[in-house]
């Protein structure tokens, strides 16, 4: 009797599976919400860029479709492009070109498809990690899409095709990485192998950084389960061979040089160092202007601070307890790989910048820590507020750096949008083809000259968008170049030397100031270079400070003053600004 009065109403372990089943049901629906604010954001910022034309490197891949005709398919996909094979980024290409005519908008709005997977898969990848987690591991999974999602990369959406391949290559990254799981189990390990070489040949093929994942792979396999066993060598055997292949017929790692690794002086290993942060922290911000890079900086260093953290603890762990770190050492290989690639690549090149579009490849770096900071919570012994507050930090960390690129694409995307504007109708006004200052403004190298102009362009004929009607885009870029009565007469200082501050403010920046053809009324930007800086005036004078990195190399830059005026943003006439 007494033990039924102690009885419980209702059995213990099914209020414990209602009340998981309530709990998995809210997260989700947390998750799913993430997902969609992220996929909303890249429509929307694709569809207000109404980026619907060849840009930058896009022209020369429109010529190698010009050119199909005469190499044929097969030498289409492997003949190399400039310095490297991408047969996987030159098909999915062609199957624009083939099913879409190159509706660069439909290109635009599938990569916003692709990172949304891309970042699912993220999700599921990190719940697996805990089936049962913990509010703090659920906010790690929650920063996973705002990290491969969001406004973070909108370097990387300026030309369309980027916005695909990009997160298609990341997508190969993580599903082979979640392959390279299966290699651990003995009853499947050769399949898994066989899984991964495939998805490491076809992020090889999408670009060059995807060389990096099979010697990745394979490295933290050994490290997991130092033996050597059929299920490595299967996957050590491409990882070896492929860079191979690159770098002697395609010569993809140095420019024709082979690798050329720089020398190991004091004065290059901190530009390496520096180099290093700067990427890694660029993966979660790309800042758009100086005052920003220490933020840059900070992330840097603190990626690489948990990744050395995880990499020590493993090599500490009995060999029998590493398997579940494989991913987070996967990603942590990944993307130390892909900057020593950037470094043989660039390292010898002064006139080739470590831009940030190249940090791009670098993502495994922030999303291993998401990684590590899943495996590593029960895994390290240490006081819990101190386990605690470390987590804190870190994500915090990463909140502060994708808000504030976000924000900062939210207060550069009106320049981006101007700016694309500007280059369609430029584009679309050609009757012959563009003179040199031309060609700078809508970002054309000279080798591609004359597939630029419309009459000139073989895909013309075959329905490209851009030659369609009259978009909504087209008619307001067509408003936008109605008015340009407004003129600059002068600028000052002259006589501005490469990394040498002008007319330096309180604050540090350098300015320049502009006299007008004409008082102006509205708001003002001044553009140098493409970079467009907020401005103040005064009747006829303008003025704006001016970044570090706008001065640092000599040479002729396009400068220009935009007056907003209602709707509508009047360009002036551009002049030279000229650095000695």
């Amino acid at each position: 009797m007494s033990f039924l009065q102690k009885r419980p109403k209702e059995p213990i372990g099914q209020q414990h599976i209602v009340s998981a089943r309530i709990s998995s049901r809210w997260i989700y629906g947390v998750t799913g919400a993430v997902l969609i604010l992220n996929f909303l954001m890249l429509l929307y910022y694709q569809h207000y860029l109404a980026g619907d034309f060849p840009f930058q490197d896009e022209w020369g891949y429109v010529h190698r479709l010009q050119e199909l005709q005469n190499t044929g398919f097969f030498r289409y996909l492997f003949d190399r492009y400039q310095t490297y094979y991408m047969p996987v980024f030159l098909f999915v290409w062609y199957l624009f070109y083939a099913l879409a005519h190159l509706d660069f908008m439909v290109i635009r709005y599938t990569g916003a498809v692709i990172s949304l997977l891309v970042s699912l898969l993220l999700c599921v990848m990190l719940y697996r990690k805990k089936p049962q987690p913990s509010p703090l591991t659920w906010l790690v999974i929650l920063c996973g899409p705002f990290i491969v999602c969001s406004y973070v990369h909108w370097a990387s959406y300026n030309q369309s095709i980027e916005s695909v391949t990009e997160f298609l290559l990341f997508g190969f990254v993580l599903a082979s990485c979640w392959a390279a799981e299966g290699t651990l189990r003995p009853q499947t390990a050769d399949l898994w192998a066989v899984l991964c070489v495939i998805g490491g040949l076809l992020a090889s093929g999408t670009y060059a950084p995807g060389l990096s994942l099979l010697p990745a792979i394979v490295a933290a396999r050994f490290l997991i389960r130092p033996r050597i066993d059929w299920p490595l060598i299967v996957m050590a055997v491409p990882a070896v061979l492929v860079p191979i292949l690159y770098v002697t017929a395609g010569a993809g790692l140095g420019h024709g040089h082979g690798i050329a690794l720089p020398a190991f002086s004091l004065g290059n290993v901190l530009q390496i160092l520096e180099a290093w942060v700067g990427l890694t922290g660029n993966a979660l911000l790309i800042p758009g202007l100086d005052s920003m890079r220490n933020i840059t900086r900070a992330l840097g260093v603190g990626i690489l601070v948990v990744q050395g953290v995880g990499i020590i603890h493993v090599l500490r762990l009995p060999v029998e307890r590493r398997a579940g770190f494989m991913v987070p050492i996967i990603l942590t290989f990944y993307s130390t790989l892909v900057f020593i690639e950037i470094i043989a690549a660039r390292f010898h090149f002064p006139d080739v910048a470590f831009t940030p579009r190249y940090s791009i490849h670098m993502i495994g770096g922030p999303v291993s820590v998401l990684f590590w900071m899943v495996t590593l919570s029960d895994s390290i012994r240490w006081h819990r507020g101190l386990k605690v507050c470390a987590t804190v930090v870190v994500l915090v960390g990463i909140g502060v750096g994708v808000s504030v690129a976000n924000a900062e694409g939210f207060w550069l995307l009106p320049g981006f949008r101007h700016s694309f504007l500007g280059v369609r109708a430029d584009l679309m006004a050609l009757h012959s083809a563009p003179n040199a200052s031309q060609q700078r403004d809508m970002f054309v190298n000279p080798a591609l000259v004359s597939f630029v102009y419309p009459g000139r362009i073989f895909l013309e004929a075959h329905g490209l968008a851009m030659y369609g009607q009259a978009s909504e885009a087209e008619k307001a870029a067509a408003q936008l170049n109605e008015i340009e009565d407004v003129q600059i007469v002068k600028y000052g200082p002259q006589n501005i030397k490469a990394n040498i501050g002008f007319h330096v403010q309180p604050n540090g920046l350098s300015a320049v100031w502009i006299r007008m053809s004409q008082d102006l009324e509205g708001k003002v930007y001044v553009s140098i270079n493409g970079t467009r800086l907020p401005g103040v005036h005064r009747g006829d004078i303008v003025s704006a400070e001016v970044p570090s990195y706008l001065y640092s190399k000599p040479g002729s830059y396009p400068m220009y003053v935009l007056e907003a005026r209602g709707n509508q943003e009047i360009k002036s006439s551009p002049v030279d600004f000229v650095v000695h």
